[in-house]
């Protein structure tokens, strides 16, 4: 696997860049040529190397070994001590595999769900064991269209999804254990596989549509140009694609080769669309600096889900879209806002065995609302202006501490151990256990 990532991207690089950049920097040569000012061509290729330096995890890498590696191991800690409630989480991308899709398409989706659940605690039943090649090959049968489209591999898994990428060979083997004991692994590549499962049905559906419409001369529709775009956005080239319709049962090899490569990439597009799939690309740039990294992790999913999936949402299917868009969108965002209030109810239940003592009413809303990822990354603002959880401090120091160590996991939990320490030291032995063992996994 890694050889075969390693050939394509030498050959990649080699045709798009060339050897010391002589491809790239030839066309950005031509640009200035045909008028384009220094200045632009300039911010154009400092992109381009932030770009690449970001994609091969050289943007803003920290100098100091030591420092790296202190890093490296306080993300570690704080995904195993933090996230063994992850899977409860995710339940709000459940309803987000409806995005899009008409009536009788959900119906599908929720037959395809539902069996594919169904099989799955089968196969549980009959080997509860967490490693099984058995199990494995029934997985990967059962979910042969997403294993073909590559979302079996660690680089797009429950470790990228939740920032747990830069990690040496065996803390990735603990993490891949983990986030498969907690669930996560499983819940991301069910939900991924619901998407997947009815992908040529949506794109065939509009293509149909849009040759229909254009062999009859009919009106040129909202609804066939929504269509059109929603084809584009997944790569299609629409006129290609209704072509190859005209003349299905007489194609050459060359021709469906050309379609199922064609298709492999829409399918790959159609469920990145629905699940946020976080890369160097489709965020903010600062999330791949490594001096961040304390405070951006956890935060990959919601970023991209905020760059990507929030404006597709109100821009495609909201302002833009049909009535029927309009009504898929609010039943949509609706069942993301109660399935917010599902997993946290759910957590508060493991928790305490009761809905949390500690928030208010408008608290719960707004901790669901969080939950739902409708207010994308804009939650950890409101948080900071109303935040749920107070706390006291004695002074501007202490408060600013509090503050940054809330927005950093992983410094939270370095508080959380120090404070414990702190009281079993003063004596308050059974407050100072408890805040150990709240950073300690599952514990």
């Amino acid at each position: 696997s890694n050889a075969s990532k390693s050939a394509a991207r030498y050959i990649t690089y080699q045709e798009f860049l060339g050897n010391n950049n002589e491809v790239i920097n030839e066309l950005l040569n031509q640009a200035m040529e045909e008028g384009v000012p220094a200045a632009e061509v300039n911010r154009v290729a400092a992109e381009l190397q932030d770009y690449l330096d970001a994609e091969s995890g050289n943007y803003k890498r920290l100098d100091n070994e030591t420092i790296a590696k202190v890093q490296k191991h306080l993300g570690l800690w704080t995904t195993i001590a933090g996230l063994p409630l992850a899977t409860i989480s995710s339940f709000v991308e459940l309803a987000i595999t409806m995005q899009a899709l008409t009536p009788k398409q959900i119906s599908t989706t929720i037959m395809a769900a539902s069996k594919e659940m169904a099989k799955a605690m089968w196969s549980t039943i009959k080997n509860p064991t967490l490693s099984s090649t058995e199990k494995q090959l029934d997985k990967e049968t059962r979910q042969s269209k997403i294993k073909e489209l590559g979302f079996f591999d660690w680089d797009v898994g429950a470790a990228q999804t939740t920032g747990a990428t830069e990690n040496t060979h065996a803390s990735r083997h603990l993490l891949d254990k983990y986030f498969k004991i907690i669930g996560l692994q499983q819940w991301t590549d069910y939900t991924r596989s619901i998407r997947a499962s009815i992908a040529d049905d949506f794109i065939m559906d509009k293509a149909n549509a849009i040759a229909a419409q254009r062999k009859a001369g009919a009106l040129y529709t909202n609804a066939i140009q929504e269509a059109e775009e929603q084809l584009r956005n997944l790569g299609i080239n629409v006129d290609r694609i209704i072509e190859m319709n005209a003349e299905a049962g007489f194609w050459s090899a060359a021709t469906e080769a050309e379609f199922d490569a064609m298709m492999l990439e829409a399918e790959f597009n159609f469920v990145n669309q629905a699940i946020a799939l976080p890369g160097t690309a489709n965020r903010p740039l600062y999330y791949q600096n490594q001096h961040l990294a304390l405070f951006t992790q956890f935060q990959g999913f919601i970023a991209t889900f905020t760059a990507n999936q929030i404006p597709r949402m109100w821009g495609e299917y909201v302002s833009r879209g049909t009535p029927a868009m309009k009504y898929n969108a609010f039943a949509v965002m609706s069942t993301m806002i109660m399935l917010g209030f599902v997993s946290q109810y759910l957590k508060d239940l493991i928790k305490y065995g009761k809905p949390s003592p500690y928030l208010d009413d408008v608290e719960k809303f707004q901790r669901a609302m969080g939950s739902s990822g409708l207010m994308g990354t804009g939650e950890r603002v409101v948080n900071l202006v109303f935040p749920i959880y107070e706390s006291s401090s004695d002074n501007a120091a202490e408060w600013f501490f509090k503050t940054a160590s809330g927005e950093a996991a992983a410094l939270s939990n370095v508080s959380r151990a120090a404070g414990g320490i702190g009281k079993i030291i003063e004596g308050k032995t059974d407050k100072g256990v408890y805040d150990l063992l709240k950073t300690a996994p599952f514990i």
